[in-house]
């Protein structure tokens, strides 16, 4: 006998046994007999549903839901209700912090929800993933980083100690560095009345996070004379790609 999987409770095997009617008189004769069973509950483990490797540029917060399609996701066939423990933890590489924006249902047991390296909560499976529908990782610098869960049912129904669960999100963290704006002379003269000059020929700008800015300023600091003094810019065509 083997019963069905994660299932548990009174069952009940019924034997039939008939000779078939070989010998004498009277017809097929058949006896029956019956099996009680019952099937003891053991805990079964929680089990954790993690989207792939992640990126997000650095100072952007990483949302983790179905809306954006990287949900992270607690199920425990046989915690029904009962209360189930979550840690959530940036520790493994030491980049980054997590949070959640809702905590409706849970228990804080350690840490910050509201943006920590490392927070622990309990409640039902049912609150626990309403919150990590809230769930989000802001990183501290570029490169690698990685959040790392551990679920465990607290031994909640069954024999056999509680199930733990572990899994992990690797997260690549592009720079955001600032725009290089480099100068090639130190300024520039020019003659009331005359012609315009250019201010800085070789003036280039250059951004290491993307080839494309999507925009840039240039004003008159100081000494300015209403309509006397006019900024103009001309695109040569060739050089200047789409400005």
């Amino acid at each position: 006998y083997q019963g069905d999987p994660n299932w548990h409770g009174s069952d009940r095997i019924e034997l039939l046994a008939s000779d078939l009617g070989h010998r004498g008189s009277g017809g097929t004769k058949t006896t029956t007999a019956g099996i009680d069973v019952d099937v003891a509950p053991v805990n079964d483990a929680p089990t954790l549903s993690l989207p792939g490797q992640q990126s997000t540029p650095q100072p952007t917060p990483l949302l983790f839901s179905d809306a954006q399609g990287n949900a992270v996701r607690i199920s425990d066939v046989d915690a029904g209700a009962a209360t189930i423990q979550l840690t959530v933890s940036t520790l493994a590489l030491g980049n980054g912090t997590v949070a959640l924006g809702s905590t409706t249902g849970l228990t804080l047991m350690a840490g910050n929800t509201a943006g920590d390296t490392s927070f622990t909560v309990r409640g039902s499976q049912a609150d626990l993933n309403a919150a990590l529908q809230t769930l989000s990782f802001t990183a501290t610098a570029g490169g690698a980083a990685r959040i790392t869960f551990d679920v465990d049912d607290l031994g909640n129904t069954g024999s056999g100690p509680a199930g733990i669960t572990s899994g992990q999100v690797d997260i690549t963290v592009a720079n955001n560095a600032p725009p290089v704006l480099t100068l090639s002379g130190g300024g520039a003269t020019y003659v009331e009345n005359a012609a315009p000059v250019a201010l800085d020929p070789l003036l280039t700008v250059a951004d290491a996070d993307h080839p494309t800015l999507a925009s840039a300023q240039i004003r008159i600091d100081s000494g300015f004379a209403g309509a006397q003094d006019v900024l103009g810019f001309v695109n040569d065509g060739s050089t200047m790609g789409n400005i």
